[in-house]
């Protein structure tokens, strides 16, 4: 048997916007901000990139591993930290948020580069 499982951009009906932006000092000891907004009250599913590690999130949620999931507020905004321990290029995986109406977004990926000194 073969599997194939997509993206959820790939699905019919992703209309939430959903913006994710890292903050913070991008070296190894590191703190990074993620903030993610959307609508409010929406569930977000996010993974921690490989380089870091959680630290604490910013309203309810739930950590297992390198995944993150948080609600936003009444203003459609939640946050989280973690700490970078090493140094490289990583991707900063999309974020997926869904509406207790059903609807839902996607962030979209980047990358980011963690030199010893400070970030490019």
């Amino acid at each position: 048997n073969v599997s194939y499982v997509g993206r959820k951009t790939e699905l019919e009906g992703g209309n939430l916007n959903i913006t994710k932006t890292l903050s913070g000092d991008f070296y190894p000891g590191g703190l990074v901000k993620v903030t993610i907004k959307t609508q409010p009250y929406c569930s977000i599913d996010d993974v921690i990139p490989s380089c870091g590690r959680y630290v604490e999130n910013g309203s309810f949620g739930s950590r297992s591993g390198q995944k993150v999931s948080l609600y936003t507020d009444k203003f459609g905004s939640t946050y989280y930290y973690f700490r970078i321990v090493t140094e490289g290029e990583y991707v900063v995986e999309s974020a997926v948020s869904q509406s207790y109406t059903g609807l839902w977004g996607e962030s979209g990926r980047q990358t980011i580069t963690v030199n010893s000194d400070e970030a490019v």
